[in-house]
């Protein structure tokens, strides 16, 4: 097993990175090379950047000035185009020191009374580390307010190292307004929760199968409304087709007991088949009918590549993808991990992360935010497959598969098949 922190490397330059298995959480996740760009990895960005589409959703961003400036880069207008509202609470130097829960409550209670049906309040760094209890302020203030739900979003910069948190915490921030009712857990609605095109999310298999047993689908998606979201209890599953939604279908089963199937991780034909079987059983289908042809096909592939890729190595830098379980699946096939850029560490990395561990294999992990200075570093690497976009200096005998982040918006077989019959097309091309 290679050491936990290089002191010998080949590469210059790496010295600094973890690997895998020394990675528990964001904070071990060192830089590539030295640069960021902190503005546009900052949570709030991508909290306001989502709720803004979200129709009838209003935002409240608590911070400073800065905070402030940066959120009208995002939403410019405080006013929505259906009534919602987008405002700051800017504390100043004596809520610093004291805390802001008076004010705060102030500005709350007159967004309530301007319309506002439900308020994501932001909570920015400073409030963080001023230990500003703003979910107690929610449960005693909450039955005040004669229209605005509540739901806080945690959106300290110093608490992640990049933007993803903000999309799942705000996801799973919706999940707090949602209420239980007479439909909830039994309605013959499935919600599908993806970031792609509401159109094959799940794969075009399980979509005709769920269509021909009269399922309706529900697809939840950036640019789902809150009515949507209201909804969602009025389901008996939530398929996760993307890595966001799944702390908002945690938090669905546990607050309101409706069973998800995480089917975004799943790319091996077994762990596919696995998935589908679950549905099945869980929505009354009879098992043969979960199965389909494109399994048999995604098997021949599979085999295939056992054949033709073992001990192919391989880095991926594309931060579009939901790298562990994708390099999972390919050490499945024989392949080895030398490097992994990785946005954050999400609930399933350590689960995943041991997976490949136990599988032999120890991958550097990295941040790499600095193109030019970073491509230089992987072309030293020279792995034989690089998920992601050439930069000069281009690695020599590197295959590049630069569009594999468009198959993170489906899932099934479909998207396993297409990831296969690109690895290969790169692996003859670049001979």
């Amino acid at each position: 097993m290679s050491p936990t922190i290089i002191q010998d490397s080949a590469v210059s330059g790496l010295q600094h990175l973890r690997r895998l298995s020394a990675v528990k959480s964001e904070r071990a996740i060192e830089m590539l090379t030295p640069a960021a760009n902190p503005g546009s990895h900052c949570p709030m960005h991508t909290t306001l950047s989502l709720a803004g589409r979200m129709a009838g959703v209003s935002t409240l961003v608590i911070g400073m000035p800065e905070c402030g400036t940066y959120s009208k880069m995002v939403i410019p207008e405080p006013y929505g185009k259906l009534g919602e509202l987008h405002w700051v609470y800017l504390l100043d130097g004596n809520e610093v020191v004291f805390g802001c829960s008076k004010g705060l409550s102030e500005a709350i209670k007159e967004m309530d009374a301007a319309g506002a049906r439900a308020i994501l309040l932001i909570v920015t760094c400073i409030p963080n580390l001023i230990a500003e209890d703003v979910e107690m302020l929610v449960q005693e203030l909450e039955p005040q307010l004669s229209t605005a739900r509540l739901a806080v979003v945690q959106a300290a910069h110093f608490t992640c190292s990049s933007y993803p948190p903000g999309y799942w915490r705000t996801l799973a921030a919706m999940g707090s307004l949602m209420e239980e009712g007479p439909d909830t857990g039994t309605a013959r609605t499935i919600n599908v929760m993806s970031f792609g095109a509401p159109r094959n999310a799940v794969g075009t298999e399980l979509e005709q199968l769920l269509g021909g047993q009269g399922w309706h689908i529900r697809h939840l998606g950036p640019g789902s409304a809150l009515d949507d979201y209201l909804e969602a209890p009025k389901a008996s599953l939530n398929i996760v087709a993307s890595p966001h939604y799944a702390e908002l279908a945690a938090v669905m089963e546990k607050q309101l007991g409706i069973p998800a199937v995480q089917l975004h991780s799943a790319y091996s034909g077994a762990d596919i088949g696995k998935a589908y079987e679950r549905i099945a059983e869980l929505l009354d289908i009879p098992q043969e009918e979960a199965l389909h042809p494109a399994h048999e096909e995604l098997l021949r592939l599979e085999r295939e590549a056992e054949n033709q890729m073992k001990g192919i190595t391989f880095a991926i830098t594309d931060g579009r993808v939901d790298p562990l379980p994708l390099a999972a699946y390919w050490v499945q096939l024989g392949m080895e991990p030398l490097l992994i850029h990785m946005e954050g560490f999400g609930q399933g990395d350590k689960a995943w992360g041991r997976t490949i561990v136990k599988s032999g294999y120890d991958p550097l992990i990295c941040h790499m935010a600095n193109p030019e200075a970073d491509a230089a570093v992987i072309a030293e690497l020279s792995p034989g497959i690089c998920v992601g976009r050439p930069l000069a200096p281009r690695a020599q005998g590197t295959a590049y598969l630069e569009g594999l982040s468009a198959s993170a918006a489906t899932c099934g077989y479909a998207r396993s098949i297409g990831i296969l019959e690109s690895l290969f097309k790169a692996i003859q091309q670049e001979e």
